[in-house]
């Protein structure tokens, strides 16, 4: 079937999927880059934290992710629409749309508040299947969430990651330890290590001193991922992978669950 003949929620999540193309590429240019450890020192403590600092991603990308998420969410409306097309009454309201809830009890509420009026009879108990309760992870939750936020508060936020990080800790022009830090993801602004530094140790003298004269530096695989910092000892929330889970269930899970609507 040609793409002009296509059902327009198809056409919105192809749409999605073109602005997934251009936010993977976008990511291939800064998979590797240059990262630092950065000494800073509490002046009211003196405690020494060693900070990561990594290239910050391209401006283009949450933009971009914006774009996905606006067509993807979009898709799911157009969903509605069509299924009340499909109908011979074909009645629609202004009201209509695709509802993405976390109980069985907002979803009831917005069965009554006519999301889904003048879809056929058996589209609303699909429609209620594929609602986040049914599953702690569902993709649609989290999109839903990550559209609210773009459409009505502020860009996508992304934080760099580092992963096989290589560095040298360095004093001068003098290689003190080179070292590879292996499947650890590290954040960017994330303190290494997890924890401060005593500068007043007394087993320790002139630490602080040593301490800020230290320079790391190195390389590393870099990926971006979306920022949380309520969640940082979580795992990242890859930006690549989470929008292949959203356009990926909605492609092979919830417009399939509609075709007989359609034949």
């Amino acid at each position: 079937m040609a793409a002009q003949e296509l059902p327009s929620f198809r056409r919105k999540l192809i749409r999605a999927n073109e602005h997934l193309e251009s936010i993977r590429e976008a990511l291939v240019r800064c998979a590797y880059g240059d990262c630092e450890i950065v000494p800073e020192q509490d002046a009211d403590t003196n405690i020494g934290l060693l900070r990561l600092r990594l290239p910050k991603p391209p401006g283009c990308l949450s933009p971009l992710i914006g774009d996905f998420l606006f067509n993807a969410r979009a898709s799911l409306d157009h969903l509605v629409w069509q299924l009340v097309e499909s109908t011979p009454a074909r009645k629609h309201t202004v009201k209509n749309m695709f509802p993405i809830c976390s109980t069985p009890e907002a979803f009831a509420d917005q069965v009554r508040r006519h999301r889904l009026d003048g879809v056929p009879e058996k589209a609303p108990a699909i429609v209620e299947t594929l609602q986040p309760y049914f599953g702690r992870n569902n993709p649609l939750r989290r999109m839903a969430d990550l559209h609210e936020l773009d459409k009505h508060r502020m860009l996508s936020l992304v934080t760099a990651v580092a992963k096989d990080t290589a560095v040298e800790w360095s004093r001068g022009n003098e290689v003190l330890i080179s070292m590879l830090i292996g499947d650890e993801e590290l954040r960017d602004g994330a303190v290494f290590g997890g924890l401060g530094i005593d500068l007043n140790h007394p087993d320790y003298p002139n630490l602080a001193s040593r301490f800020s004269n230290v320079k790391v530096q190195g390389q590393a695989a870099i990926f971006v991922a979306f920022e949380d910092e309520a969640a940082e000892e979580l795992e990242p929330l890859r930006v690549d992978m989470v929008l292949q889970e959203i356009s990926e269930f909605l492609g092979e899970t919830v417009f399939p669950s509609f075709r007989p609507f359609f034949h």
